[in-house]
């Protein structure tokens, strides 16, 4: 990826944005992809991609597994979520279950809610509280 502003010298796009064939322009890598070195075209290549599982790219990433050091706006995947690969949003646990740990792939990596607990919404890092025991007495 090059672009050419107002018609002057082609100029290569830096890690974190891109420029498809025949564009006037750079752009920052697109949601779920990492742009990882000067010049993509296009996805996949051998510097882009999609964002690995675990981590979320929303936008201007330029690496697979943003966690330090990176550009543009992702990161790992924070507790009560899951990355799947290509991930710009992390999904939230389903109700019923909850994570207290990062880097989650999938909805089957959450925790169902611990025996005498329940876990009444998505998002949760821990569960939302315990159940009742209800006593009867019998006559």
């Amino acid at each position: 990826g090059y672009e050419c502003p107002n018609g002057a010298s082609p100029r290569v796009c830096p890690a974190g944005q891109f420029a498809p064939i025949r564009s006037t322009a750079c752009q920052a890598c697109p949601a779920g992809k990492f742009c990882s070195g000067a010049g993509v075209e296009t996805f996949p290549s051998n510097i882009s991609g999609n964002c690995d599982p675990g981590y979320f790219c929303v936008l201007g990433v330029n690496t697979p597994r943003p966690s330090r050091n990176f550009t543009g706006v992702g990161g790992v995947c924070p507790p009560g979520a899951y990355c799947p690969e290509e991930t710009s949003d992390p999904f939230g646990c389903p109700s019923g279950t909850f994570s207290n740990v990062t880097l989650l792939e999938s909805a089957s990596n959450c925790t169902l809610c611990s025996d005498g607990h329940y876990c009444e919404q998505t998002n949760l890092t821990e569960p939302t509280g315990e159940i009742a025991v209800l006593h009867v007495c019998m006559e």
